[in-house]
């Protein structure tokens, strides 16, 4: 096997010592302009004030949980002057605790277009002068003082983007959830990908942030094994924007909003194996052209609205048609009285649903076990347990039929 250079970042005596982004940054750049290898975090906290930057070919691994990477606090200030499109600086009311090197993000809303025309711009801060903040790229949009914008230290701790063929490994991720604004998932987490092929998690521990816990947007066939999201605002694990392929196995994702997320146009996916427990609203959603996906051999339990959820949409050719949900252990999902295991809404087809236990363990939340909506199409429903339910199986298509 041909050998491939490992640099190790760390304590002084790692190649590159330091506990920061820039040594993370400059291991990996490295390795990749050495035609790729491994960057090797050895144990230790460090401090993150911009996203790493992942290269194709290039390996990051720590050493589990001893290897701890934790966002700096958040630093925010309104624009105090107008930035047009074609500009690359920003000046900002309040530029202490900005720094050169810092991730930020504007947000704002950009003059003429409505108030629901929220932009987002992530970039580098090169050079800080007084108030002005010189970024490493145009901001393509107008940002107006009179329309709020903000200038903020937020980021993912991960970004692959435009990369292939890389992999992240035995990580702790900390997004400083108590000291860092909101930053949706389409803007990142824990790990954020977009436009990637072939990605490899493995081991990594994704918490607290005020995002997602793994967020991938037009990626394909990445596959996520042995990984932990918890305690974060938004998602789980978030594939979404058409993502091919994806494989979760022997994940665990609790104390979310939802667990798992399956976004828009996510195809040909495997969900198996792991646990979706504990989450604020939902274990896993699907909707918008989410189709073809097996989902099997998993524990749904005990979260807060239902166990697995089909989100309703018009017309028919945008909804999550068939899917295969096998062999699963829904328990002790949603709230009294109206708490289901699985719930099936608007005219979704071709939905199997086989060999899973739904069960209600006394506490008396997943009342239901399957609840179909009348407008439902074809679904199969085989060789399923269900255990202490006051309903088995809610289906309003019979009563629609008979009125």
């Amino acid at each position: 096997m041909a050998q491939r250079i490992v640099l190790t970042v760390g304590p002084e005596s790692a190649h590159l010592p330091g506990f920061h982004r820039p040594a993370i940054q400059a291991a990996i750049d490295h390795v990749a302009a050495l035609g790729g290898g491994t960057v090797k975090l050895l144990p230790g906290r460090y401090e993150l004030r911009n996203a790493v930057i992942m290269r194709a070919g290039v390996r990051l691994e720590g050493c589990g949980e001893e290897t701890w990477l934790a966002k700096a606090a958040e630093v925010s200030s309104p624009l105090i002057e107008d930035t047009d499109w074609y500009e690359s600086v920003v000046r900002v009311a309040d530029p202490r605790g900005f720094q050169v090197g810092d991730g930020i993000v504007l947000q704002g809303t950009p003059p003429h277009s409505g108030p629901a025309s929220l932009h987002k711009l992530k970039a580098t801060v090169v050079a800080v002068d007084g108030h002005t903040l010189h970024l490493d790229r145009k901001v393509k949009l107008s940002y107006w003082t009179e329309h709020e914008n903000t200038c903020s230290t937020l980021f993912p701790l991960i970004w692959i983007e435009n990369v292939s063929d890389c992999a992240v490994a035995r990580l702790r991720l900390d997004g400083n959830r108590a000291e860092n604004g909101l930053l949706d998932g389409n803007h990142a987490g824990g790990v954020f990908m977009q436009f990637a092929e072939r990605i490899a998690l493995d081991e990594v521990i994704s918490h607290s942030h005020h995002s997602d816990g793994f967020s991938w947007q037009v990626a394909d066939d990445v596959t996520v094994t042995g990984c932990r999201s918890f305690d974060n605002h938004g998602l789980g694990f978030h594939p979404g924007s058409g993502s091919q392929r994806p494989v979760v196995r022997h994940c665990h994702a609790h104390h979310n909003d939802i667990g798992f997320f399956f976004c828009w146009g996510v195809k040909h996916g495997l969900v198996e194996h792991n646990r979706f427990e504990d989450n604020h609203s939902y274990g896993i959603s699907i909707g918008h052209r989410d189709t073809d996906n097996l989902v099997r051999s998993n524990v749904i339990a005990r979260n807060g609205k239902a166990g697995i959820y089909y989100r309703p949409e018009q017309p028919a050719v945008r909804l999550p048609h068939r899917n295969q949900f096998l062999d699963n252990e829904v328990v002790d999902n949603g709230a009294e009285e109206s708490g289901c295991g699985f719930w099936l809404r608007d005219a979704v087809e071709g939905t199997e649903i086989r060999g899973n236990r739904f069960v209600d363990r006394g506490e008396g939340r997943q009342r239901t076990g399957v609840r179909i909506d009348a407008e439902v199409g074809p679904t199969v429903l085989e060789g399923n347990r269900f255990t202490g339910l006051t309903c088995e199986v809610e289906d309003a298509r019979a009563a629609a039929a008979t009125r």
